[in-house]
């Protein structure tokens, strides 16, 4: 039989590999719907000089736990508050904010961008967020601009906004323009028709969902060996195009970034933003946990959740519905179940503090964050 730690680092790293398999991959996201959008790398907030090692709070689950342990020390990003009203936190604290809440992680690493709202970064599939700069556009009207050194012109974060947004749908354009011309002929005999001007993402997604339908595994018919190479040739030479196109885009986007930067930041400063949340949400990375507050009425509830019980790899009897030997119907199940919480948190965690927010009050950690 595996020892417990043993599972849970196999389950931690299969969560980890599924979580992110489901989500988009770096060209989907500069293919999206929004128009600004933007990565937020950290070895480029890094060299843009907008990178800061710090102490952040991350509220989870016991579930969210696992992920969060798997995600440490790596380049995968987590949102952190860097400062939170004290009031704010501890409502976050008992009914979670896009959890169930029940646990906070006192977290230290490096963190790439701080927005004094909820930012709804989107991760992709390499663990990487981004942000759509669009919704910083309510700032943009603000009279602050920013001066580029050496040039007698100046420039607002809207006009930054619209230069960006023209400089991204321009170079898929042309990168769209040169990768149909390159597979016209393959495309032509399969009936695909070409886009008119200035519909660069629309050639992109169209052509990766034929390529996708027309894969011959997938099709019925025999077509032959001339028709899997001319597919092959197809496929790679779209690959290759957005291949292309990401590191271009990336590259662009430090571009404009190094430029833009002051008045991305007085941006995030000034947004008037509609939720008017009493935090401040950054995206950390290579983060160590440094304490974990629990809970305890709420990590009794969710660990008496089987599905719970087995995402941790405990033992559930699905006949009786026992839990590690607990009845949920046993007169002292609520503290079994307390005390198993605690345990394994401890065990994923060792060396770690973990504090019962019951016996200590959490007030404590948020005092740090509130000034």
């Amino acid at each position: 039989m595996k020892r417990f730690k043993q599972f849970l680092n196999e389950r931690m790293t299969a969560n980890t590999r599924r979580w992110l398999a489901g989500k988009s991959k770096p060209y989907e996201m500069w293919l999206s719907k929004d128009k600004a959008t933007i990565p937020i790398s950290g070895p480029m907030m890094q060299r843009l000089g907008i990178s800061e090692n710090t102490l952040g709070l991350h509220f989870t689950t016991l579930s969210g736990l696992i992920e969060l342990k798997a995600n440490q020390g790596s380049a995968r990003q987590v949102s952190v508050m860097t400062y939170v009203k004290e009031s704010f936190a501890d409502e976050a604290f008992r009914r979670g904010i896009a959890t169930d809440g029940g646990l906070v992680t006192e977290l230290q690493g490096d963190v790439s961008m701080d927005a004094p709202f909820d930012i709804y970064s989107q991760s992709d599939n390499q663990g990487r967020r981004w942000f759509n700069l669009q919704r910083l556009q309510d700032a943009g009207k603000s009279e602050w601009a920013l001066i580029t050194p050496g040039e007698k012109n100046t420039t607002s974060f809207e006009d930054f906004l619209n230069d960006y947004t023209k400089a991204l749908d321009s170079t898929i354009d042309r990168e769209a323009s040169r990768a149909s011309n390159q597979l016209r002929d393959y495309f032509s005999s399969i009936g695909f028709r070409f886009l008119l001007k200035h519909e660069g993402k629309k050639f992109f997604l169209e052509a990766k969902k034929w390529m996708k339908m027309l894969d011959p595994e997938d099709t019925i018919d025999v077509k032959g060996d001339s028709y899997q190479k001319d597919y092959d040739d197809a496929l790679n030479i779209l690959n290759r195009a957005l291949s292309d196109l990401t590191r271009t885009l990336f590259d662009l986007a430090e571009k404009h970034l190094r430029i833009g930067l002051p008045a991305i930041k007085s941006a995030l400063m000034r947004s008037n933003h509609e939720t008017n949340i009493p935090y401040t949400e950054g995206l950390m990375r290579d983060f160590t946990i440094k304490q974990i507050w629990y809970h305890s009425e709420l990590m009794a509830q969710q660990i008496a959740n089987p599905d719970v019980a087995k995402d941790l790899g405990l033992d559930v009897d699905n006949s009786d519905g026992t839990i590690e030997g607990i009845s949920p119907e046993d007169n002292d199940a609520f503290f079994a179940f307390i005390d198993l919480a605690e345990r394994v948190i401890k065990d994923m965690f060792p060396g770690i503090p973990v504090i019962d927010g019951y016996q200590r009050d959490p007030v404590e950690l948020f005092r740090k964050y509130g000034g």
